[in-house]
């Protein structure tokens, strides 16, 4: 808690934990997608994988997609 000259108390809160597990959950379903889009291909299932490259915003992956 804080508190200042105008009378105010402020109360913090120490969020840094819910910051990391938001992070790494971001970083784990990346993770699913990137591995659902390399099953996509390795299966010749290009239109799909086209669409999740897509979404996943590879330029790459969907110029790789187009030429094979």
């Amino acid at each position: 808690m804080t508190g200042g000259s105008d009378s105010l108390l402020m109360v913090w809160k120490d969020a840094t934990e819910e910051k990391k597990m938001a992070a790494i959950e971001a970083r784990e379903a990346m993770l699913l997608q990137e591995q659902q889009l390399n099953n996509l291909i390795h299966s010749d299932r290009l239109l799909d994988a086209l669409g999740l490259a897509l979404t996943l915003d590879r330029p790459f992956r969907v110029l790789n997609i187009i030429k094979g």
